[in-house]
């Protein structure tokens, strides 16, 4: 998943570069690998991160928490649930 975003990026970059507009990138991104790999509003986000000169592909940090944290949280709410005999019993 991840690498097909980052080559979905190489690719509306390559159209940026050009001088594609963003809705003929989608169209042509949408021709050849699917309408569900991206959406016309990414593209144009993308673009409009292109025209003012950013063209780093890696995704910027967010805030919030991590997948792992979310997995850890996941985890430990499953543990919580269980009662005391199940845990003391369990083998």
């Amino acid at each position: 998943m991840e690498s097909q975003k980052m080559h979905l990026r190489h690719v509306m970059l390559h159209c940026f570069k050009k001088g594609n507009s963003a809705k003929d990138t989608a169209d042509e991104i949408f021709t050849v690998h699917g309408r569900g790999t991206t959406t016309i509003r990414t593209v144009r986000n993308w673009f409009k991160k292109f025209r003012a000169g950013n063209f780093e592909l890696k995704d910027e940090d967010r805030s919030g928490r991590s997948t792992a944290q979310q997995r850890l949280i996941r985890t430990l709410s499953r543990l919580c649930s269980l009662k005391i005999h199940d845990i003391v019993c369990v083998r």
